[in-house]
């Protein structure tokens, strides 16, 4: 090939944005191939996978072995504990920013794949958008159907219109430059699940903009996060820890829902003062919140029970 032809590849190249495709693993060899061939079938040439094993005790380190002879862009590290899905994300976290603060981190799960043209849609959108740090994608399942509803596109915060304005439910793919993720890190209170808590940080120091357009294939593992409900039986924790961070974001109003129904639990555990304070909460910020009303009338109950 002529050497101008080469130097105008190089420096098409070179002015693509750099992706740093991070995914967290655990006892999931058997799908690391269909993620692999799902980057390498990209349009987009300028990636990396980090790959970032949590002591899987399968045959992950041979497939890496096995791969990255042929696939240098397959970058491999193990945890030396493992630290649970949180914990490896924001060892992931930080290795992408000393690695290249500037790069693109494209936030994938070890049951994820990409679908064609998707890092090629968001280097469109980076050029395009030059002052967004931050793009969402919308996802789908195996058999083709939507994994998210949307009601809108474009500019979004993910506090207003995700977590609390109905205007998004379901998983997106997340794709945020390395250097602008700040101080933002998953919840380590508990080993996996929560990641709003993550994205609610991030929420609070950039929009989002949401691609009109599918990036991933969410390919629900029968014993996954999504599918037992990883944080079922700590709901108590999950709730105080979801007013803890919440509420100075948001202000009390918009987790009135989230009040109540730790209050209910107080109640079943015989917290009753505990319960109290947190209906009187409610009551305060809206008295005509109604659902309020039998939780009260369910701790006047218990109490005269328990005496």
């Amino acid at each position: 090939m002529d050497s101008g032809v080469l130097a105008l590849i190089s420096d098409t190249r070179t002015n693509e944005p750099r992706f740093l495709i991070t995914v967290p693993t655990w006892q999931r060899a058997h799908l690391l191939d269909r993620l692999l061939v799902s980057l390498q079938e990209q349009s987009v040439f300028e990636w990396q996978l980090l790959l970032l094993d949590d002591c899987s005790s399968d045959d992950t380190p041979k497939w890496v072995q096995s791969r990255q002879h042929d696939e240098p862009r397959l970058l491999y590290r193990r945890n030396p504990l493992n630290l649970g899905c949180n914990g490896t994300r924001n060892t992931l976290l930080q290795w992408a920013r000393e690695l290249d603060p500037d790069a693109w981190m494209v936030m994938l799960d070890d049951d994820d794949f990409l679908l064609p043209n998707a890092l090629e849609n968001l280097a469109a959108h980076i050029a395009r958008l030059p002052d967004v740090r931050w793009f969402a994608m919308t996802c789908q399942s195996t058999d083709s159907t939507k994994t998210v509803r949307c009601k809108r596109y474009g500019m979004l915060n993910y506090l207003q219109h995700y977590m609390f304005g109905k205007v998004i439910r379901g998983d997106l793919l997340h794709c945020i430059q390395a250097a602008h993720v700040g101080d933002a890190v998953f919840t380590e209170r508990l080993r996996s699940g929560e990641e709003w808590f993550f994205f609610c940080h991030l929420a609070v120091q950039k929009p989002m903009f949401l691609i009109d357009c599918d990036g991933a294939v969410k390919d629900y593992q029968v014993g996954g996060l999504s599918n037992t409900g990883i944080n079922r039986a700590r709901k108590q924790q999950v709730l105080e820890l979801k007013i803890q961070v919440l509420e100075p974001l948001v202000g009390t109003k918009p987790l009135l829902h989230q009040l109540v129904s730790l209050a209910r639990i107080e109640t079943q555990l015989g917290h009753y003062e505990r319960a109290r304070l947190l209906l009187s909460k409610t009551f305060a910020t809206s008295p005509f919140y109604v659902r309020q009303y039998r939780h009260w009338l369910k701790l006047v109950m218990a109490q005269r029970r328990s005496v």
